[in-house]
């Protein structure tokens, strides 16, 4: 028996032997070292049945509150929200794959909200709740609602008082944990709640106003079963969404619809953020994720990357950034949905010093230019609609990339060797994210009306280029303006080919960004406004510092 952590403090993961039945441990005097006064039950769920977000939290300071989950047939996401207010993760929303042939049970403390939903039809969940005080989220809060993989079919609250994180966060709380004198849970009547159309933003700005969105659950056999009242609110297939961009867009763009992560494989900490498994090198894998969730929208934020990989795996990149989007855009067109696709500036052969436009000659130097521009044309050419994006040098707080390295490296490396004859324009995957989110909630549902209208192939990136050596450089400087701990002493200057002598690179990757902001009258932030805010979040400082030397 094993035990996983996660990113939220006293959540974790407990790994069984296969076919382990699930008991409380106990220690050398028979009592219960882990659960106090254990209480399970085990219930049996058809595919999209959502349990509500239950909080267990003790109010005898000597007892300890937990709750528990297991799958034990079928498949299933679990879900948690720390609700501890004196925590650093407040607020934070995990998602677990519990699959019943993995055999694996999820702990959550005092204070922390877990919930689940079958993904599966015939589910059998075991839940295990100890003694103490009980209530659940809201669960009209619509910022939840989206996190769940399916549109939610509630079961049941019974007799359980409802608060939502709001309240939580504007109680009084100077104990570690929860007691029934800080935590004032508001009653509410469940036999037939109503999902409530555009809920005001709380402390925080937790919740998502979804303008026109209801859901009502009516009883239908012991349980509640919700019905979407709300036509135009779309369906949207982000494929890749565990990648540093395919997470920020997965995120962003519940804002405008009922998002749905697709990836490969889940993060090995058993931690998923995604509705739907799928391989895109495999095509029966990807016409098989589009026709069972039957989206509105298909965004494929997926890529084969690394230019040495590509050029030595020409196969596999060929299969993952060419074939890969043709058979999306061809599946988009039977069941009649739109599509974004992202491009790189590697299609381009980097000859001059001039900013790339549109409508120039892509004359791609290596395997990754060259898939990536094959998938680029099948979806342009497939008759549907779409919009593609042609960006570059792409960073985010999370996931690797050369951004989240190069903080890594000046903390221990004393030289770094960066190109001086590499330009291009560092681009957020956030702002990306945004962006587009902000443009599509202009079609109300109409996505097909939008990309008839707005569609088509656009260079998106931020103002102004740099080398990267200048961006090293940068960054160097705003770590030490931020007394972070910089061992680097000398930036070195080197050429594309003595960093990369292997594999042909596009040494001009500048891209001219014109066309997209007088169509949608974008201003642009500058790379480096823009890198200052990201490199706040990433190392967890007041983003107002950083601006200073930008």
């Amino acid at each position: 028996m094993g035990r996983i952590a996660s990113d939220i403090s006293g959540v974790y993961l407990i790994e069984h032997w296969w076919g382990a039945h699930l008991e409380p441990t106990r220690n050398s005097s028979g009592a219960s070292s882990d659960f106090s006064d254990w209480m399970r039950t085990a219930i049996r769920a058809k595919h999209g049945e959502t349990s509500p977000l239950r909080i267990v939290a003790s109010s005898d300071e000597g007892a300890l509150g937990r709750g528990s989950l297991r799958c034990v047939t079928g498949k299933a996401v679990a879900m948690v929200t720390d609700c501890r207010p004196d925590r650093s993760t407040f607020g934070k929303t995990v998602a677990f794959e519990m699959v019943a042939d993995r055999s694996r049970t999820l702990v959550v403390p005092d204070g922390v909200a877990i919930g689940w939903q079958a993904l599966s039809s015939g589910t059998r969940m075991e839940v295990g709740y100890s003694a103490g005080s009980q209530w659940c989220l809201d669960p009209h809060d619509e910022e939840l609602i989206d996190l769940w993989p399916v549109a939610p079919i509630c079961m049941p609250i019974n007799d359980l008082a409802i608060t939502n994180l709001d309240e939580i966060e504007a109680g009084d709380y100077r104990r570690e944990r929860f007691t029934e004198e800080s935590l004032k849970p508001v009653g509410m009547q469940v036999e037939e709640p109503v999902f409530r159309e555009n809920r005001s933003h709380g402390a925080g700005n937790r919740g998502l106003a979804n303008a026109g969105s209801s859901l009502r659950t009516e009883s239908k056999g012991g349980y509640t079963e919700a019905k979407n009242s709300h036509s135009k609110r779309p369906t949207i297939l982000v494929v890749g969404s565990t990648g540093q961009l395919g997470h920020d867009l997965y995120r962003q763009l519940r804002s405008i619809g009922t998002v749905i992560g697709a990836c490969r494989r889940p993060r090995r900490d058993g931690a998923v953020p995604v509705g739907t498994q799928v391989d895109v090198a495999r095509p029966a894998s990807i016409r098989e994720a589009i026709r069972r969730t039957q989206p509105q929208l298909i965004v494929n934020a997926t890529g084969l990357t690394g230019l040495e990989r590509c050029q030595s795996e020409s196969r596999r990149a060929q299969a993952i950034n060419a074939r890969a989007p043709a058979i999306m855009a061809e599946e988009a067109k039977k069941i009649g949905a739109a599509m974004i696709h992202f491009c790189t500036d590697k299609v381009f052969d980097g000859q001059g010093e001039r900013p790339f436009r549109e409508n120039d000659t892509p004359r791609p130097l290596n395997q990754y230019g060259l898939t990536k521009l094959r998938g680029t044309q099948a979806v342009m050419g497939a008759d549907i609609g779409h919009m593609v994006i042609r960006t570059g040098w792409l960073y985010s707080t999370h996931g690797s990339n050369y951004v989240q390295s190069l903080v890594d490296l000046i903390t221990y490396r004393r030289s770094l060797r960066m190109a001086n004859d590499y330009f291009g324009t560092p681009t957020s995957t956030h702002w990306i994210a945004s962006t587009l989110s902000d443009l599509l909630s202009s079609a109300r549902g109409d996505l097909n009306g939008w990309f008839e209208q707005w569609g088509g192939l656009y260079n998106m990136a931020m103002l102004g280029y740099a080398s990267r050596l200048e961006v090293a450089d940068h960054i160097v400087a705003s770590c030490k303006q931020f007394s972070v701990p910089v061992v680097l002493e000398k930036l070195h200057s080197a050429s594309v080919e003595e960093l990369s002598p292997n594999v042909p690179c596009s040494k001009n990757c500048r891209l001219d960004a014109t066309r997209f902001t007088s169509r949608f009258e974008v201003q642009l932030p500058t790379w480096r406004e823009e890198l200052n805010r990201q490199l706040a979040a990433m190392l967890g400082l007041n983003e107002s510092r950083l601006l200073s030397i930008a």
